[in-house]
């Protein structure tokens, strides 16, 4: 009766113990600005439980736009978050106290696909070249690619309003337009038409375009920096996991973006990766995020860039070695960090 009694008392001890432990993990909200592959990151941390290593419960909130994705940071619904840069510098400009903490990505993943006449840069002169809407990254985007390929972005193509992925895609293989600008994984796909080329990627012309960080806002800073450390910590250790433990990561990503075909979702993961910065810092260069901002919002930006970022969180793992240690021997992510403050 004595051992039952003992078996008891330990049985609930544990139990306690076990409760206790999961109790002590800080619960917070990440808010993805859309199901965009490029956030997959973060998503292998969550459901490979990286993050509760780190003492964090991440719930993945996935807005439908970039508005209630500021919306909720705002609001306190989620303390981080993704939202484009230039959405978070206009907010900031509006009264919104925005920090950007550490840079997801070197750039957007766009890739320009052509008519398959087309042979080269030169060849769109006159030509038609789709985008989603006005105003938005890809049109600015557009106009970088062109000016780098030789060509003047304002007078030797036609821009047409289209809308989404699939609708240009069927545009340009109707030869609606001539080409347009499409993200992972629709390159896959549109790489197989006999009708279509890939001309050029932005990734390849050196365009660094900080437009992923992560951000929160100065009042969670202060108030919870051990957070943001342990978020950090985390995300770097799940980088590292993405990086190097390929069939997991497809796995979830496969999951999370509801796609079954295996190429599809090795694209995502071999860009993904090729695209993160082993040292995310963000980068004192933001000339394009000012310039993309100040067309949107048709005034000058007064926010002074300096002010809207802070990389002590990056440094601090950096200074100590944690970065160049766990990253040791990984070669498929981006290892040289960025300029920066």
């Amino acid at each position: 009766k004595s051992i039952h009694v003992l078996l008891i008392f330990v049985l609930s001890l544990a139990v306690e113990l076990l409760g206790a432990k999961a109790s002590a993990l800080e619960q917070i909200t990440h808010v993805d600005c859309g199901l965009v592959p490029s956030f997959s990151v973060v998503w292998v941390g969550v459901d490979a439980g990286i993050f509760k290593k780190n003492g964090l419960d991440v719930t993945i909130s996935t807005a439908q736009s970039t508005v209630p994705c500021i919306q909720s940071m705002l609001a306190g619904e989620a303390q981080l978050g993704n939202p484009e840069t230039v959405a978070g510098l206009i907010a900031n400009q509006n009264g919104a106290n925005f920090v950007n903490l550490m840079n997801y990505q070197k750039t957007i993943l766009f890739e320009m696909f052509v008519r398959s006449e087309i042979k080269t840069a030169q060849d769109l002169k006159g030509k038609k070249i789709g985008i989603n809407r006005f105003g938005a990254t890809a049109e600015s985007m557009s106009r970088i690619m062109l000016k780098n390929l030789g060509l003047d972005p304002y007078k030797d193509m036609t821009f047409v309003q289209v809308g989404g992925g699939s609708e240009r895609a069927l545009a340009l293989m109707n030869n609606v337009v001539q080409a347009s600008l499409f993200s992972p994984p629709e390159p896959v796909k549109l790489a197989k038409e006999s009708t279509l080329r890939l001309l050029a990627k932005l990734s390849d012309q050196g365009v660094i375009y900080p437009y992923l960080n992560l951000v929160t806002t100065r009042k969670y800073v202060k108030e919870r920096p051990d957070v943001i450390r342990s978020f950090v910590r985390g995300y770097l250790e799940a980088l590292k996991f993405y990086a190097t433990n390929k069939v997991e990561a497809t796995e979830i990503i496969a999951k999370r973006l509801r796609i079954k075909d295996k190429e599809l979702v090795d694209y995502v993961h071999k860009t993904t990766a090729e695209n993160s910065y082993m040292k995310p810092y963000v980068p004192r260069d933001a000339e394009l995020i000012y310039q993309f901002a100040q067309v949107e919002m048709k005034q000058p930006i007064t926010v002074k860039w300096e002010d809207t970022y802070d990389n002590s969180f990056v440094k601090e793992l950096d200074s100590a070695g944690f970065i160049d240690k766990l990253f040791q021997g990984v070669n498929n992510v981006i290892r040289e960090p960025v300029a920066y403050k």
